[in-house]
Order: C-alpha cells, then structure tokens, then sequence
C-alpha cells in the first residue's frame, strides 16, 4: 500500500487479460470478496504512482457503461459494447441522484420516473391511497442493528447482567420508535440471510426475568452506565430514548451520549471506552460469516480498531467460524454457523433489536425489479411493459 514492493505473493498477471490468485489456504467467500468494491481489478493507467484515479473515471464490466455525468444530478448509462454476458433488457438507464422523496414520488405519479426510494411521509401517503397502494413495496436488506455490551467493562463483564438486559429491552416497542422503517430481530444473523437457525437462544420481553438476573449479579437497584449513539442518526436517537425508558424500570440509568460518527468511531475502537452503545451492520455477501465472524471473532480483537465493539471473546465461538472459514462443504459451514450463533446468543454480547426494511415505489410499468442480495438493485434485470 506504501508503493514500495515490486510484486505480491499470490497474485500473477501472465497476460494483459487473465488475473491468477493463490490463496495460501481454502476460503469459501472468496468468491464473494472478488465482487466487492475494494477487489476489483482496475487498468494501470487510471492509478500513476502515487496519485488516485479522477473522479469520472468510473471504471466497469457491466452491461451499460456510462454516458453522461451530471455532478450531483445524476449519470446517463446505455448500452456497453464491450460486454460478454447478456445484455440488459432496456436499452440505458437515467439514474437521479438527490432531490427530496415527495417531489420524486409526484415525477413518478407523472410518469416522468419508474422507480424512487420512499421516505415516512410518501409512504404513508401511499398506503392510504388504494389507487397507489400497489405501486409500494418493502425490501429487507440483509442488515441487524444492535445494542453492544462491552464484554470486558463492568457490569457487562457478568452474562447476568447482558441476559437481564436482552430481556428488559421491548424490541416491538423499539420498532415502533422507528416509524415503520424496521422489524424486530431476534437473532445475530438477519432472517433475510439465505439460512435459518430456528433452535437459537431468544429473549423475550420479560422484565421479571431482567430483574431476578440483576439480583442474581448482585445489582438489586441497577446501575449507571453511559450509552453511545452516533448523533446524526435520527433513528438512533428515538431508540437511545426508548431504550433509556426500557431500562430505567429496572433500576438502570443510561446517560445517552450522542457523538459524531467519527468520534463514535473512534470511541467504540478503543479497548475499555464505551461501555455499550446502538450500532449496526449490512452484509458485504451473503454468508453468515460477514456478521458472525466479522462482529464477533475474538481472534480479531484488537487494542485499536476491529468491529467486535462488545470485545467479545469466547474460545468455542472462535473455533466455530475459524473452522467454517476454510471448510467447502456448505452443510458443514452451516452447522458450525448455527453452533455460533447459538453460544453468541447464550453469552448475550449483544441485544439484537432491528432489522432495516425500505419502502420502494415503483411505475406500473416497471418490471424486474427484484431485490438483489447484494447490490439491492440491478438495473439491467428491469424492463419496461408496454
């Protein structure tokens, strides 16, 4: 990354057109690492030592290619010519960037767009409307927010105290906080992942439970402790409050902390810094490991950095996804998954509380639109009826 080195193990170009990878042992998702963002393969040209490629220079294999670049207005893309698979169904795509959702609705009603992004007020008024009522749809991502205790910082260094409070939280409570824009989670892995795992711990509801686990930890009366939430976050900060209200009929006080997103960053980073706090994630592929291995490895702990902001660190689970990450065998992975899950949930790092759903509005006219597990949505599958 410094420009010094001269090759690096593994990787060969014998010819302008073909990349070889070695890997130094087996890795099932890495043929989903390959379609990420920071994988591609990009032409030389485009990167001089030691400077970054322009910003118009986009760089793609797909079937459309852009044409037209309106900074902070949109893109143009038709057909490319240079594409080697099937070619999309419609002949270019004019993609609006910005704008605010009402006006974008009303261009869609006027038949001027095919497709926007709904925000509360459109969406509402959709559904209350039954000629517009079929043009809304919900799309769940594959995507958990959750409440981190930090597994190393008392009291959450004791499994009574995580346990009392998963089962203090009301996560339909929660939900409603959010406007319609989530479902409750009950568990690590969002229910939209391509898996199940029905036999995994769950925490109800139940603040008699939470309180007689308090009691169990020696903590009758509660305790205090600081919750950190990234400010900018609307929804965050509806549910820092409702979680503020949840816990306080057990005795605990939550001091909300609300920080930028860099200084949040920088807080739940350092080892020993926030007790707990309202974070999520969305899946980079869709495997079970880019949220239990990735959130929860106690093998990648470190004194700075790493996403496991609950410091959570239990031998079993890391053997669990360590073992599953060299393993081809779909069926093995799955087990080795759900084992994970189930000790995850049973130590209680964290409180599973939302998953994200987005309200789509679409023309009549506009067909293929499916949800994609990845990317959300692919253009070149659409198409136009007459």
């Amino acid at each position: 990354s410094e420009g010094r080195a001269t090759h690096v193990a593994g990787l060969r170009a014998p010819e302008r057109h073909t990349l070889e990878i070695e890997l130094s042992r087996p890795v099932f998702t890495f043929r989903y690492v390959l379609a990420m963002n920071f994988a591609d393969a990009v032409p030389r040209e485009l990167f001089p030592r030691g400077a970054s490629p322009p910003a118009a220079a986009l760089v793609g294999s797909g079937p459309y290619r852009i044409a037209e670049w309106r900074r902070g207005l949109g893109y143009r893309f038709t057909r490319n010519p240079h594409y080697a698979g099937s070619d999309g169904l419609v002949e270019g795509v004019d993609l609006m960037i910005g704008g605010e959702a009402s006006s974008a609705a009303m261009m869609l009603e006027r038949g001027e767009l095919d497709r926007v992004n709904a925000d509360p007020p459109t969406r509402l008024r959709f559904q209350r409307d039954p000629r517009l009522r079929p043009w809304m749809h919900r799309v769940t991502p594959m995507d958990v927010g959750y409440l981190f205790l930090n597994t190393e910082m008392k009291p959450f260094n004791d499994v009574r105290v995580r346990r009392a409070v998963s089962h203090a939280v009301d996560r339909a409570r929660v939900v409603g906080l959010t406007a319609g824009q989530c479902v409750p989670a009950d568990g690590i892995v969002p229910s939209a992942m391509p898996w199940s795992n029905p036999g995994r711990p769950e925490y109800p509801f139940d603040p008699e439970r939470a309180r007689a686990l308090l009691r169990e930890a020696g903590l009758p009366d509660g305790f205090a402790t600081e919750l950190w939430y990234i400010q900018s976050r609307a929804v965050d900060q509806r549910i820092a409050a409702g979680l503020q209200q949840d816990l306080a009929a057990l005795g605990i006080r939550l001091d909300l902390r609300s920080v930028s997103y860099p200084a949040f960053e920088s807080k739940v980073r350092r080892r020993g810094e926030a007790a707990c706090g309202i974070w999520g994630w969305l899946q980079d592929y869709p495997d079970p490991s880019t949220f239990l291995d990735t959130l929860l490895n106690g093998d990648r702990i470190q004194g700075g950095g790493g996403n496991n902001q609950a410091y959570y660190n239990n031998p079993a689970f890391n053997r669990c996804v360590n073992e599953a990450a060299s393993l081809m065998d779909a069926a093995a992975r799955l087990r080795l998954f759900r084992e994970a899950e189930d000790l995850a949930m049973r130590d209680a790092p964290w409180v599973p509380l939302y998953h994200e759903q987005y309200s789509v509005i679409r023309s009549p006219r506009l067909r293929g639109d499916v949800p994609h597990p990845v990317w959300l949505w692919r253009y070149e599958t659409m198409w136009l009826a007459e």
